[in-house]
């Protein structure tokens, strides 16, 4: 799978399984904002508290 996230991300981005990561992926594309959608963009600061916030929530179902 190609990298769509800046690779500061990685240590993150590792500890989750794929399919969530493929998640996120597709729901970032199929977000709209003023009726225009996102782009997914490797710099976003966005992204890191999404994937942080996924990974929190993994986390804790995992106990």
């Amino acid at each position: 799978m190609t990298q769509w996230w800046s690779s500061a991300y990685n240590d993150i981005v590792s500890q989750l399984p794929q399919s969530i990561v493929d998640c996120l992926k597709l729901r970032i594309q199929n977000t709209k904002i003023r009726g225009k959608k996102c782009e997914l963009n490797e710099e976003s600061d966005n992204l890191k508290e999404l994937f942080e916030k996924e990974l929190a929530s993994y986390n804790n179902k995992k106990q």
